[in-house]
């Protein structure tokens, strides 16, 4: 279709749908239809909400700690306001069926996450939402690069503090790295994590065993990769996808008269061993089990496991 048809049909379907809207209201969101999100600018801000620690047992008893506390909120410039604070219109009705509608296509091109990120804002919970870092890793190679760094190094540490508290024996000594972005300056996004997440924080933690015999040491690390993500939207800002342009301001507009809400992203990574390690040595690639596609199909891909 030409582009300046386009521009045309998709919003006047927007208003007739939204009339039909107003004339029998749908007390809850449509469940059958594919959404996508155009998530351009994603913060990495506090949120009240704590996250959920994922302990897990290792062999000697130790644990590997959960994520750390989520990283702080810009002083301003970051979400749309307090959430149902305004009536909503008609106008404001025909906003949110005219994202469902333009992003009913995004599924259908592949951008598997972005849809559900923008479905869920959609249907508007406000709860937190499980992304599969193991996903991320696979799709986006200086994301791995990044993730595996950040364990050396961290795991290095530890493993300074294990050797001298083990000396002829065993010990262990666990981590938790502080938040770093990964954004744009990182250098390659996928279209699918770009429209899903924008920027977004990782952090990695872990527990390292040493053990000494003979005046030689051995060790394993055990660690696992985590990243947070704010889903919301900053004024004045929008994007431009083909012939379409996506404006924060009327995205905001939904939160705020309760036709969406913005919510927390958390992913937690399953457990990755790496045994004979060395602090100076390079670290196996990290593990992508696990990464594969969920979509409507795949009911377990709504809680991120």
């Amino acid at each position: 279709m030409d582009r300046s048809l386009k521009g045309l049909f998709l919003p006047l379907l927007a208003v007739l749908l939204s009339i039909s809207l107003f004339i029998s209201p749908i007390s809850s969101a449509p469940t059958d239809i594919a959404r996508a999100t155009f998530k351009r600018a994603a913060s990495n801000g506090l949120n009240t909400l704590q996250p959920r620690r994922v302990d897990e047992g290792t062999p000697s008893g130790n644990t590997i700690p959960g994520a750390p506390a989520d990283p702080p909120q810009p002083a301003e410039g970051d979400g749309s306001g307090a959430y149902d604070s305004e009536s909503p219109g008609l106008g404001d009705r025909a906003l949110e069926v005219k994202y469902r509608t333009i992003a009913a296509g995004a599924a259908a091109r592949g951008f598997s996450d972005a849809s559900r990120h923008m479905t869920h804002y959609l249907d508007g919970s406000g709860d937190d939402l499980d992304v599969s870092p193991e996903r991320m890793l696979r799709d986006m190679a200086n994301f791995r690069a990044a993730a595996k760094a950040f364990a050396q190094a961290e795991g290095a540490s530890a493993y300074a503090s294990a050797v001298a508290t083990a000396k002829s024996s065993t010990a262990s000594a666990p981590f938790t790295s502080s938040w770093k972005v990964y954004d744009y300056g990182e250098g390659q996004f996928t279209d699918n994590w770009y429209y899903a997440m924008g920027a977004f924080s990782y952090s990695v933690t872990g527990v390292v065993t040493v053990s000494i015999a003979g005046g030689k040491a051995t060790a394993s690390l055990k660690y696992k990769t985590h990243v947070f993500d704010r889903y919301n939207w900053d004024k004045g800002k929008k994007v431009d996808i083909g012939p379409f342009e996506f404006k924060d301001d009327e995205l905001q507009k939904l939160h705020r008269t309760g036709l969406a809400q913005e919510y927390v992203i958390r992913g937690h990574s399953e457990t990755q061993t790496v045994d004979g390690y060395t602090p100076t040595g390079s670290l196996p690639e990290p593990g992508t089990a696990g990464s594969r596609d969920g979509g409507r199909s795949d009911p377990g891909r709504d809680r991120g496991r």
